[in-house]
């Protein structure tokens, strides 16, 4: 049986910055339930700004380099990799990606979010990595210009297709699809801090996503938004 999801959208203030979440949970119904609550507050310049420096020694090079699995693609931005590879990095060992990724950048801030994040990251190890699926980038690509440049934000589109439709357009042989969105950020590394956080929901069904062995490709796309100046969008399947 295909797998549709809850989509939630929610306004959320964590380690000093401004999250937008759309977030995606899995259920087996065979309809999608939306639900938003939309602000009219935006970042300012200093919110936005986070550039903790991580220590990619955590890491050895040829770890990172059979994790860096869109490293020689040519349809994604030099940013756009780079969020895959981190999510690869996670998944692949938690309890690293904590230590060089997670702990640097959060730079000593808790939270219950925090310390549930740390405890799946510790949890999470040796999952495949994700692979990048042109369709599914395509797919990113098109929803993520499409909310930046309407100003909207969620899983459908102005078009007024759903989440399903678009996904499983793009990759009809798909059995579980899942979508995450991201608002306010262009930085790799704040982009994917910012879903595996994933504070005030309840469950993290932006983390859980990520982190997740049912899905092995993914698409992605980071784009300008007309209201929260940028967007990432991250498409991803079982196959």
């Amino acid at each position: 049986m295909r797998v549709f999801y809850f989509c939630i959208l929610s306004v959320l203030l964590t380690f000093g910055s401004l999250f937008l979440f759309s977030s995606c949970d899995e259920t087996s119904d065979t309809t999608e339930n939306n639900s938003q609550e939309q602000t009219d507050e935006k970042q300012t310049d200093d919110e936005k700004k986070n550039n903790s420096t991580v220590d990619n020694s955590v890491f050895s090079s040829e770890e990172i380099s059979s994790l860096n699995t869109a490293a020689n693609v040519d349809y994604l931005s030099d940013d756009e990799k780079q969020v895959i590879l981190l999510c690869n990095l996670a998944r692949y060992d938690g309890s690293r990606f904590r230590k060089g990724y997670a702990e640097p950048f959060l730079n000593g801030k808790s939270s219950d979010a925090i310390k549930s994040l740390f405890s799946d990251l510790e949890k999470t190890k040796g999952v495949q990595a994700l692979k990048p699926l042109q369709a599914f980038c395509n797919s990113a690509a098109s929803h993520a210009e499409d909310m930046g440049n309407s100003g909207n934000t969620g899983h459908n589109s102005t078009d007024g297709r759903s989440m399903s439709d678009r996904l499983w357009k793009a990759n009809p042989n798909a059995m579980k699809i899942a979508e995450n969105c991201s608002y306010g950020f262009s930085k790799p590394i704040e982009i994917v801090m910012q879903l595996l956080v994933d504070d005030g929901l309840t469950p993290p069904g932006h983390r859980n996503t990520i982190l997740s062995d049912k899905y092995n490709v993914i698409g992605v796309a980071i784009r300008q938004h007309k209201t929260w100046k940028y967007n990432c969008v991250q498409d991803f399947a079982d196959r």
